[in-house]
């Protein structure tokens, strides 16, 4: 049996109706239930915070009986609290690590000493935090070109010798670093003089003359030969004396 056209139309105009009702009753219901489980985690958090606010005020009452037994506010030089309050007030948080403080380095002997002589170090350094130090030592002058020269490696050990037979004359430093195990470092330096030996003054020894020699008169010696004709000289004794006139007076002659 055939049906007319218009009842077919309002069937289906019928059946939209009623899906659109249905989607728009899914929308409230949906609204509906997402309205009630906001509301339930909202007084989720409400009843945390009452609850954590109750547990505060309750801390708070617990506390200050104990702290007015024990005598609180404590003073700032025992507990350094008030060091940290204040800093914490003015926005700035204490440093992790402080570095180490370098008390002294000094030598034995002291300054100035001639070149070649042996200088003991000393680096005393205290840490802070109670940590254990390493320490570095360090030298510059004319016999290092004027730059840093490392004499002594990162060690525990706090002194160390310095040989200086081969070192020149001169003004040196002498630098010493010191680092903690958070390597916080510090370093200080010290100066140095060496000056040049003086000569020994030498010893002049004279010098061994000899004995001056007495000059003899030269007597000339006669070698008598078998060829040499011999010579016999008249005895001088028995001939007179000459006699020597010292003056003469002659007679006057005259003439007729």
């Amino acid at each position: 049996m055939l049906k007319h056209p218009c009842q077919c139309a309002e069937r289906k105009m019928s059946g939209e109706e009623m899906r659109y009702m249905e989607s728009e009753d899914m929308g409230k219901f949906k609204a509906k239930h997402k309205d009630k489980f906001n509301c339930a985690i909202r007084q989720k958090h409400i009843s945390r915070f009452f609850i954590l606010a109750v547990l505060m005020v309750a801390g708070i009452f617990l506390i200050l009986p104990a702290s007015t037994a024990q005598g609180w506010p404590f003073d700032e030089g025992d507990t350094g609290l008030g060091t940290t309050d204040r800093g914490m007030e003015d926005g700035m948080a204490p440093d992790a690590n402080q570095p180490p403080v370098i008390t002294d380095l000094e030598s034995s002997p002291s300054s100035p000493q001639l070149a070649g002589s042996t200088i003991r170090w000393t680096a005393r350094a205290r840490d802070p935090e109670g940590e254990p130090l390493s320490f570095l030592f360090q030298v510059k002058g004319p016999y290092t070109g004027g730059s840093w020269r490392t004499i002594a490696d990162w060690s525990s050990e706090n002194r160390f010798v310095w040989d200086t037979g081969s070192y020149s004359a001169g003004d040196y430093e002498i630098k010493v670093r010191v680092e903690d195990r958070s390597l916080g470092e510090a370093e200080k330096i010290a100066y140095f003089q060496l000056t040049e030996p003086q000569p020994e003054p030498r010893e002049i020894k004279e010098e061994a003359r000899p004995a001056p020699v007495e000059e003899q008169p030269f007597v000339p010696t006669i070698i008598s030969s078998p060829y040499q004709e011999e010579n016999s000289y008249p005895d001088q004794s028995s001939y007179p004396q000459a006699v020597s006139y010292t003056h003469l007076t002659l007679p006057t002659i005259y003439s007729v």
